[in-house]
């Protein structure tokens, strides 16, 4: 299971990872980008969405901060 969507292998083959990208395997190996050390596997969405946060905690925040104040909007 991806820790970060919680989607597991068999979800992950039935959006068609594996057939979109000619891969044997759904998970990706996550590292820190500044050290190389490995951090574990990820689904290759939220891999690609950490990276393009610049594996920023304070970005990623942010992010959440965003998508929080929309649910507080009124609704029409």
């Amino acid at each position: 299971v991806c820790p970060i969507c919680l989607r597991n292998e068999e979800q992950l083959k039935t959006i068609g990872f594996i057939t979109r990208h000619k891969k044997s395997s759904v998970w990706v190996l996550d590292h820190n980008h500044e050290t190389g050390e490995f951090r574990g596997f990820l689904c290759p969405t939220c891999n690609m969405n950490i990276g393009q946060l610049g594996d920023s905690i304070e970005t990623l925040q942010r992010a959440i901060e965003y998508l929080k104040s929309d649910q507080n909007k009124p609704k029409n």
